[in-house]
């Protein structure tokens, strides 16, 4: 007889899904199943309080427990420890890199990004400076590039086309197969918010939890490779072209909305390809292919 406690079939194969990529990640830096247990304890707290503070529920160890399973002692040491501070932009560093490589007004005629002074006198001349201060005001652009320098992210060489006089600086963002080394905090941090802003849209539409937000996918199987490719190169090349569009257009608002006095707006716009051979990953998954030594 079918345990009515246990989640349907299709709600553990579509979970297990989700989980999968998830769990290997986790596994190639090391967190194993007992250090991420703490993590997965706090995540379904925080998922529940979420749900009753939108249910307008009272919030009660008796609530959190019946919602998520965790176990009252638990529950009393993750709601006595201090909660990480709220993170809905993508953070400094990762916005100022992303932005130098690609805004157009910061690339070159190759798509590459193109050196900056340190400063400029003229509003009209780009410069790191100025980078900084059109995604935040917050913290002055010294203290960014140091950070950025610090991490191996650029490099600061003379300027010798500057005038004479004055500290006259040109800095240069290291290369992708440098930044790929040296930038594995920076990406995680992408990850996070990319693949969470993801799954806010899904589990929010899939369970009603607000009005639908626009999400769309298309998927193909039993083509040929060749096909596949074709059809990436594509979704590539009109996707990098939107993004940029979208992406111009952004700064001209973030740079018409500097001064407003509402800046509770957060948009996350992105596009992903995914492609794989069917067929490696079901002989892959066949249990006659498990070495169970």
């Amino acid at each position: 007889m079918t345990n009515p406690a246990l989640p349907s079939p299709v709600l553990q194969a579509t979970f297990q899904r989700i989980l999968v990529p998830l769990l290997r990640g986790m596994i190639r830096m090391g967190l194993t199943l007992p250090l991420f247990l703490p993590i997965l304890k706090a995540a379904y707290v925080e998922a529940a309080e979420q749900i009753l503070a939108a249910d307008q529920r009272k919030l009660t160890l008796s609530q959190l427990y019946l919602l998520t399973g965790v176990h009252r002692r638990d529950l009393r040491v993750l709601m006595s420890k201090p909660s990480l501070p709220p993170s809905d932009k993508l953070p400094l560093l990762a916005a100022v890199v992303s932005e130098w490589r690609h805004n157009p007004a910061f690339l070159d005629d190759k798509g590459s990004p193109r050196s900056l002074p340190r400063e400029s006198d003229n509003e009209d001349t780009l410069s790191f400076y100025r980078l900084v201060t059109m995604i935040s005001r917050d913290v002055h652009p010294s203290a960014v590039m140091t950070e950025l320098e610090a991490r191996g992210l650029l490099t600061r060489l003379p300027d010798h086309e500057a005038p004479s006089g004055g500290n006259h600086e040109r800095l240069y963002l290291r290369d992708e197969d440098e930044l790929a080394k040296q930038n594995q905090i920076t990406k995680l941090q992408a990850l996070s918010h990319i693949v969470g802003g993801h799954l806010e849209t899904a589990i929010g539409n899939t369970f009603g939890e607000r009005e639908p937000h626009f999400e769309r996918a298309i998927v193909y199987d039993h083509m040929s490779q060749a096909s596949v490719q074709e059809l990436k190169q594509l979704a590539e090349q009109q996707s990098e072209d939107l993004l940029n569009v979208l992406n111009r257009r952004a700064n001209e608002l973030a740079l018409q909305d500097r001064d407003q006095g509402d800046k509770s707006g957060y948009l996350l716009f992105g596009a992903f390809v995914h492609s794989e051979s069917r067929q490696d990953a079901n002989e892959l998954a066949e249990p006659s292919k498990i070495d169970k030594k």
